[in-house]
């Protein structure tokens, strides 16, 4: 029997603050309510999750396999100490063969997510929910399988074209052997789009592979296009079938200059949003069937462009973007700032795993070109009144995991484009951290936090000035806005939809005359939970195109209206259903790609 998953769904919960213990499903998270409530802060520390597995057969060979916990776990088989993880947003693997016996087996999960130096995000703009909040798997495997490494099999796709379009698939392997078993049989079969194999193979192989197929001509994975081939790896030894790999894969080429964005030999302006993970009412601990109503929104509005701000998501989000036909940016949660005591060593090391695991993870997905690694690094130092020398022990520390990070990702992940995402503030260049990625992405607010929407175009060419050669991504931007607020002379902090909306197109304007900006990410797609916020609804941040129950804002249908044209869209700008107020004159504001008129009383107006 080759190797198979049973999700484990049911548990009991208790925490160190609630010690009686309770059902609970999984995803589960102890911060969906008291991050909403009048009470400053939200609890953060340890929590107990445990269940049963049965097992019968002890030749087997057995993993568990986590998607997603936050922040730090701890793991117990019947009461034997397996080991730990940190980190809260990438998958991971304990074996659990060696603890096991036949019949039932108790798991005990200890997770905490205490504040914690040598653990990144320290500090955000969102919420860190404890808890188990992504599935969890029993793996089953036999006693030879496909290795796993940084909570994945370890295989490698590189599906690559050559300046002609035609492509070469390249891919690298490697198999754990049970006892006496080093030679084995690797079947491959590669299907096209309509699941009609083209190629299939049979090959010889010890405890690493690694092979090359030529295509000519393949049909091209784009937003416009997402062509997907299926490849399926298939290991015997004789003619026992031991484990499967199946991968969706595209074959795409893709450079960033500063004369733009070239997906497939053709200029292409990304165009899209950052996403958090997660929803009202549920916290972090969203099922992934509702996430992925987050990418057909995003992409219902005409995005080919998403950021993943700003962690590593459910893999359902990556397999989701490749088969509709969006490009990511995926970043692991270095945000705001480095520890300069201590712990910093421990903190760059968790830094350093991370991005294994979010490379090992999420490599063989077509919709991943950029892959990051920091977020406004410098933001803390600039507005935390430090002394000179602490200053520096940041900026040093800064660089030096940067400058290991890059070289990390370059050697791991030598067909992506790297990037990072900075504050506007010129520290990123005085100090050299901006000219380390492939890709520079400006996070900026003009027209809220400071200035007004038309310093944005002034910035850029200063830019553009000094660094020529640099492609640039507005890696954020956008504005407060709240469904209920609405002001005919709307101004900065009113939160009204009317300043949303006099905002967003400024921006667009003037990204879309600017080569070297290649792309765009409005922030955000959705609302989202940040306890410390004071919006016009207590703690949420408000810059969503859509709200966070997923309602869209009036500006989500004008992106609509001018990134699908082809699609002919008006619709009047929805407000509240009364005119309110002593002036008889009423705006009326048309959402719309095409030449509209306007009847009232049976007249043209």
């Amino acid at each position: 029997m080759v190797s198979q998953e049973i999700e484990l769904k049911e548990w009991m919960f208790h925490s160190q603050k609630e010690l009686v213990k309770q059902k609970v499903t999984i995803p589960h998270t102890w911060n969906d309510k008291d991050a909403f409530d009048d009470e400053p802060g939200y609890w953060r520390g340890i929590g107990y999750y445990n269940t049963e597995v049965t097992i019968s057969d002890l030749e087997k060979t057995y993993f568990l396999h986590f998607n997603g916990v936050n922040q730090q776990t701890k793991v117990w088989v019947n009461n034997i100490y397996v080991g730990d993880h940190k980190g809260g947003y990438t998958a991971f693997d304990f074996e659990i063969s060696n603890y096991l016996s036949k019949g039932k087996n108790a798991i005990i999960v200890e997770v905490n997510n205490s504040h914690n130096e040598t653990i990144p995000p320290l500090n955000a703009d969102f919420i860190f929910g404890g808890g188990i909040y992504r599935k969890v798997y029993l793996v089953e495997e036999n006693e030879s399988y496909f290795k796993k490494e940084y909570g994945a099999d370890k295989i490698k796709i590189d599906p690559l074209l050559d300046q002609n379009l035609n492509g070469n698939l390249a891919i690298i392997g490697a198999v754990h052997s049970g006892k006496n078993e080093s030679i084995f049989k690797l079947k491959i079969e590669l299907k096209d789009v309509n699941n009609n194999i083209i190629e299939a193979i049979e090959k010889e192989i010890d405890t690493s592979f690694s092979l090359n197929l030529a295509l000519k001509n393949p049909l091209l994975w784009s937003p416009k296009t997402p062509n997907l081939y299926t490849l399926e790896l298939q290991l015997f030894k004789g003619d026992v079938h031991l484990d499967s790999y199946n991968h969706k894969i595209g074959f795409r080429k893709f450079e960033t200059t500063t004369a733009g964005f070239k997906l497939n030999k053709e200029l292409l302006k990304l165009t899209g949003v950052n996403r958090h993970q997660d929803w009202e009412g549920l916290g972090i601990a969203v099922p992934v069937e509702q996430q992925i109503k987050d990418l057909v929104m995003i992409k219902d509005m005409g995005s080919n462009f998403l950021r993943l701000a700003h962690y590593p998501q459910d893999e359902a989000i990556y397999k989701a973007a490749d088969s509709i036909g969006i490009i990511l940016w995926s970043e692991i949660p270095i945000v705001n700032k480095v520890p300069s005591n201590n712990d910093y060593i421990a903190y760059s090391e968790t830094c350093l795993q991370m991005q294994k695991e979010h490379i090992a993870q999420k490599y063989n997905h077509a919709s991943l070109i950029f892959i990051g690694y920091m977020n406004e690094i410098f933001l803390r130092m600039v507005f935390d009144k430090h002394d000179e020398e602490t200053k520096q022990k940041i900026i040093k520390n800064s660089l030096e995991l940067a400058n290991a990070l890059e070289d990390l990702t370059r050697k791991r992940a030598p067909h992506h484009t790297t990037v990072m995402a900075l504050h506007g503030n010129q520290i990123y260049n005085e100090t050299g951290i901006a000219d380390i990625s492939m890709v520079i992405g400006w996070n900026l607010y003009y027209g809220w936090y400071e200035g007004v929407t038309y310093d944005l175009g002034g910035f850029l060419d200063n830019e553009n000035e000094k660094y020529p050669n640099r492609p640039l991504i507005i890696s954020e931007y956008g504005v407060g806005a709240d469904t209920r607020l609405h002001n005919s002379n709307s101004k900065k902090f009113d939160f009204s939809e009317e300043y949303q909306f006099d905002y967003h197109p400024g921006y667009y304007d003037q990204i879309m005359k600017r080569p070297f900006v290649v792309g765009m990410n409005a922030w955000n797609f959705a609302d989202f939970g940040s306890e410390f916020r004071g919006d016009a609804m207590p703690h949420i941040n408000q810059k969503g195109l859509v709200s966070y129950n997923r309602e869209p804002k009036n500006i989500y249908y004008w992106y609509r209206a001018m990134l699908k044209p082809d699609e002919k869209a008006s619709r009047f700008f929805k407000e509240l259903p009364d005119h309110i107020g002593d002036s008889p004159i009423k705006e009326i504001i048309i959402i719309s790609n095409q030449d509209v008129f306007l009847k009232i009383n049976k007249k043209e107006n």
